[in-house]
């Protein structure tokens, strides 16, 4: 049918991971990037889950891997654009006696994901910490 639930357009750029390795080979490398080419990228990634909340969804998932970057326009801005809703949550979906409730909880995981990211992109550092996800993941393609 030609009436869609939802829309998703392919969107450039790269990942924040992608970004941070040091061997990168991506037009938007981060070994030379300075300060303040990283509070932009800090500050497009705030603005993306911002605009998600304000929307009333959480994403519940952001991580390195989650966010696709991309410096455009004339003066060489950074966006920022939440890819994988696998688990996203959508606060009209819960009664009013849960929703406050969720609302802190998914908020919260998302505004320490955040924090997380934002850290990395400020310091250079990719964490080597692996989440449950990951050693789950990393188990299944082995099997």
């Amino acid at each position: 049918q030609s009436n869609h639930g939802m829309f998703f357009e392919w969107v450039e750029g790269v990942t924040v991971r992608e970004w941070l390795r040091p061997d990168a080979d991506t037009p938007f490398d981060s070994s030379g990037a300075d300060l303040n080419r990283r509070l932009q990228v800090a500050l497009a990634i705030a603005k993306a889950v911002c605009d998600f909340h304000e929307a009333g969804v959480f994403h519940c998932h952001l991580s390195l891997e989650n966010v696709i970057i991309n410096f455009n326009g004339e003066e060489d801005a950074c966006t920022a654009t939440l890819i994988d809703y696998s688990k996203a949550v959508i606060s009209s979906d819960y009664s009013l006696t849960l929703r406050d409730d969720c609302i802190k909880e998914k908020s919260r995981k998302d505004l320490n994901d955040l924090g997380l990211m934002i850290y990395s992109v400020l310091s250079n550092h990719i964490p080597v910490t692996e989440t449950e996800d990951d050693l789950s993941s990393a188990g299944e393609e082995h099997l």
